[in-house]
């Protein structure tokens, strides 16, 4: 499985205590744990997108390998002519 980690998750609401904040780091934890012990998750952040070897490498760590694409669905370029 792979996941995307941004920010946004991780927001507090505006105005929100100290009390607030925990409950939303300790609700993306748990969510998170429940996430691993299904299976492997690979996480990305938006600087390893820039760099695509990173990202190679990040899920290559949880065992996805490129493989070549098939064509045998490509429906040819825009112009319609396969």
């Amino acid at each position: 499985m792979g996941e995307f980690d941004g920010r946004t998750k991780y927001r507090v609401p505006p105005g929100a205590d100290h009390e607030e904040a925990g409950r939303v780091l300790w609700a993306e934890k748990k969510r998170e744990d429940r996430l691993r012990r299904k299976t492997q998750v690979a996480r990305w952040v938006w600087a390893n997108l820039l760099y695509p070897q990173q990202l190679l490498a990040i899920l290559a760590e949880k065992g996805v390998r490129p493989e070549r694409r098939s064509t045998w669905l490509d429906h040819g370029d825009e112009s319609g002519v396969a």
